[in-house]
């Protein structure tokens, strides 16, 4: 996956992947520690029921015992809005949540229950929301790709690749993708550049992406 980069300083912007737990002992996270998907994640304990939802992770990992009434109703209320989510939720213990909402979570009586699995579970948690990233940034590219031919009208592949950073096979992909959802995005052989819609005429327009490929 490619780096994030901060456009105004050029820096990487390094995405975390946390591993969130809840109520469990120093010696239980130093053993999950050792058991995180990816260099890259962090074991991130918490003693705030608020952190569970407030930071994106690729596990959460809940002893409910630990939960204050309270909690337990913040998180029932959470998870109730989503329905579902790729975050694998581990839930240790009673008291437990509602039926449905169990539904959305695998459940053990104790961390000693899934010492066998644990690192298989959070994998595919890791492979499941690395996808889900992959498949956003793919998307986002290709919106952008659309609306830079909706703004230059003519733009040819160069200038896209140019503008976005990205090769020109890409682009060759983004449009491909645009032209099987909507017909609407056509190659102008007048002016050998893509456009939304209707041919148009070259005079009709002047703007500075038609230039740069040129």
């Amino acid at each position: 996956m490619k780096p994030y980069i901060n456009p105004q300083t050029g820096e990487e912007i390094r995405t975390l992947d946390r591993v969130l737990t809840f109520g469990l002992s120093e010696e239980e996270n130093a053993f999950l520690e050792k058991h995180l998907p990816n260099k890259q994640c962090e074991l991130m304990p918490t003693d705030f029921v608020t952190d569970l939802y407030a930071y994106k992770s690729v596990a959460v990992i809940i002893r409910a015992q630990a939960l204050s009434a309270r909690g337990l109703h913040e998180l029932e209320s959470y998870y109730r809005e989503l329905e579902n989510t790729p975050t694998l939720i581990l839930w240790l213990g009673e008291p437990k949540l509602s039926a449905r909402l169990m539904r959305m979570t695998h459940y053990y009586d104790a961390l000693d229950d899934l010492r066998d699995e644990l690192k298989s579970l959070l994998t595919a948690s890791y492979k499941q929301i690395n996808e889900i990233r992959t498949m956003r940034e793919e998307l986002t590219l290709t919106i952008r790709v659309l609306r830079l031919i909706e703004q230059y009208p003519g733009i040819r592949s160069r200038a896209i690749a140019e503008t976005l950073s990205i090769s020109k096979r890409s682009v060759q992909r983004y449009i491909h993708v645009l032209r099987c959802a909507d017909d609407s995005v056509q190659y102008d052989a007048s002016v050998h550049g893509w456009v939304v819609g209707a041919s148009f005429s070259p005079d009709e327009t002047d703007h500075p992406a038609k230039e740069a490929a040129q």
